[in-house]
């Protein structure tokens, strides 16, 4: 009997300890939780004559709410058509990105697209 209660008690400190670890991974983890967060944004698009194709920017900001300096961001948001065809993605990045700064970001289309971009999804943010 008193094994059977030693064994339970050995199991709860290792659930404890499990769920402790998870918490502090998730707090202390860059990346891991949405503490640098996407403020605005908004899409511009333009025919390019030259070019034959349709050019697209997305324009915000991003915020960093923790106390943490992040050497590295990305942003990345899929472009769609009218049709809600995916027509690609577009990035921005950058370096050092300190702790309660904002990011004004303009990420440009790097080809040039068959169809009008009309609407985005932002994908993700990345940052170590």
């Amino acid at each position: 009997m008193e094994e059977n209660k030693s064994k339970k008690l050995s199991w709860l400190w290792i659930v404890l300890i499990v769920i402790v670890v998870g918490v502090l991974v998730g707090v202390f983890v860059p990346g891991s939780g949405g503490d640098v967060e996407l403020v605005d944004a908004k899409m511009t698009c333009q025919y390019n004559s030259l070019m034959g194709g349709f050019e697209a920017d997305i324009t915000g900001s991003v915020q960093n709410n923790t106390n943490s300096d992040y050497s590295y961001v990305q942003i990345e948001f899929s472009v769609y058509d009218e049709n809600e065809r995916n027509l690609g993605t577009i990035t921005d990045n950058m370096n050092n990105l300190a702790a309660g700064e904002t990011w004004s970001f303009k990420a440009t289309s790097l080809g040039w697209y068959d169809y009008k971009p009309v609407s985005f999804k932002l994908v993700e943010i990345t940052y170590w």
